[in-house]
């Protein structure tokens, strides 16, 4: 009779699964790592969850990251499913803590954590004990203490981001309304025809209100759009790093942008750190532009504001934004009632776009055009059905699907749910323009040539 023994090693792949599924790209999980030290039996844990850009593998495969920087995040000491008795196992953890100089470690049993939380001088501030047959509740219970601790968020609901979004826009207005319409006026338009009617006629007092109210929520929009893109974007560029850094190829070159919560919220430091990209000569010019620069004329006051929405985007993905249509969601859901009627602006549903696109689009080559293209959702879904049929070249798709929008909120949704759809290729030929296409001469031709 064959006998095979489970060891801690047995159910670990499973539980690093389910870490991986919780903690997302934010985070790096190294399994038996060694202490380099002078020590003949050289100590060695099971494993350590680092923040992913503050921790940097070598080429002779060692770790190196600044103690310092609170880059690694946890320390786990896995043990066998049998053992029932996890604080004995206290004092080797806390030897990890030590030589690490981190803060939150736990002893599990695959059923049981054991958590910890390490004062600098290695007393123990607090400890829990957490109990789940689920290895996904397991990772979610730590996955909670690392939020606490690195304020990073993790885990997404769409619903919960658009509740947070909601309060956060409207905080954010209370900023953007300081700054008076013939501010916003030089580089936000309502459209090409709104900005000449406003120059030919006087304008009755509450059309004025009303005209200026919208540029100052448009301001905060594109605020918003920006950091949500920047992120998506900077987490793309993580993931390819660890692929090149998995596959020894040289990273000298490649563009590393910084981490926006450095920018500790304040406006002028969020604009410092999206120009980045330009300085990297990426493009996304239609997105980070000159005429798109909202946190240089935003008071200092806002960083509050601006710091928690940085916060609960970090770590969010383009697979989650494009799954969720978060981009369209935002638009749609954000946008008061009253706006969205006097411009029209209402949401096609995610089904509705992919069926229509289905019925009209069959050939791969097809040029695309929506003259009220809201936040792109019938747009993506040409672009996806284009991909279906065949052509699988990001610059092409993008060349043949175009669009225009009297929101200027809108044109900047489009522009941002397009350009997302594969991060990996950057273009700044993003054809959605801020337009009355009513206006037909000076519409339409913008649209019919190349």
């Amino acid at each position: 009779m064959v006998k095979l023994r489970i060891t801690e090693h047995t159910e670990r792949p499973e539980f690093i699964q389910s870490l991986e599924n919780n903690l997302g790209i934010q985070f790096r999980i190294f399994q038996e790592l060694k202490f380099d030290t002078e020590d003949r039996h050289k100590p060695q844990g099971d494993i350590f969850i680092f923040k992913s850009d503050s921790v940097v593998v070598n080429a002779d495969d060692e770790i190196s990251f600044d103690e310092k920087t609170d880059a690694l995040v946890c320390i786990i000491e896995t043990k066998n499913l049998h053992e029932e008795i996890l604080e004995k196992h206290t004092e080797q953890l806390l030897n990890y803590i030590k030589k690490t100089n981190c803060s939150l470690g736990f002893i599990t049993n695959y059923k049981t954590l054991k958590f910890f939380h390490f004062e600098p001088g290695l007393s123990i501030s607090q400890s829990d004990i957490f109990h789940s047959d689920r290895m996904d509740e397991l990772a979610q219970y730590i996955a909670q203490k690392i939020e606490a601790k690195t304020r990073i968020t993790i885990g997404y609901r769409a619903s919960e981001i658009i509740e947070f979004l909601g309060k956060a826009v409207d905080d954010l207005i209370i900023f953007t309304e300081k700054i008076k319409e013939d501010e916003w006026t030089k580089f936000l338009r309502l459209s090409d025809e709104l900005e000449r009617e406003a120059k030919l006629k006087k304008m009755k007092p509450e059309e004025k209100e009303e005209r200026e109210k919208f540029l100052q929520r448009t301001a905060a929009y594109i605020a918003i759009a920006q950091i949500l893109f920047y992120i998506v974007f900077r987490n793309y560029l993580i993931q390819q790093r660890q692929i090149q850094e998995h596959e020894g190829e040289d990273l000298s070159e490649s563009p590393k942008l910084r981490h926006l919560s450095l920018s500790n919220g304040i406006p002028s430091q969020i604009q410092e750190i999206l120009e980045d990209v330009p300085k990297y000569e990426l493009d996304f010019r239609a997105i980070f532009g000159k005429n798109r620069d909202i946190f240089s004329h935003l008071d200092d006051e806002a960083s509050n504001v601006l710091e928690k929405i940085i916060k609960k985007f970090e770590g969010i993905s383009a697979k989650f934004v494009i799954e969720n249509d978060l981009i369209g969601q935002i638009f749609q859901r954000l946008m008061p009632y009253e706006t969205r009627k006097d411009f029209a602006a209402f949401y096609t549903l995610n089904k509705s776009a992919e069926l229509l696109c289905e019925l009209a689009i069959t050939k791969k080559d097809e040029i695309v055009f929506d003259p009220a293209c809201g936040s792109g959702t019938l747009l993506v879904k040409a672009y996806q059905r284009k991909k279906k049929l065949g052509l699988n070249q990001h610059k092409k798709l993008l060349e043949q699907i175009k669009g225009s929008d009297i929101s200027d909120i809108a044109a900047m949704m489009s522009t941002i749910n397009l350009a997302i759809q594969d991060p990996s290729k950057w273009t700044d030929e993003v054809q959605i323009y801020p337009h009355d296409t009513f206006e037909l001469v000076n519409g339409l031709t913008k649209f019919s040539t190349g």
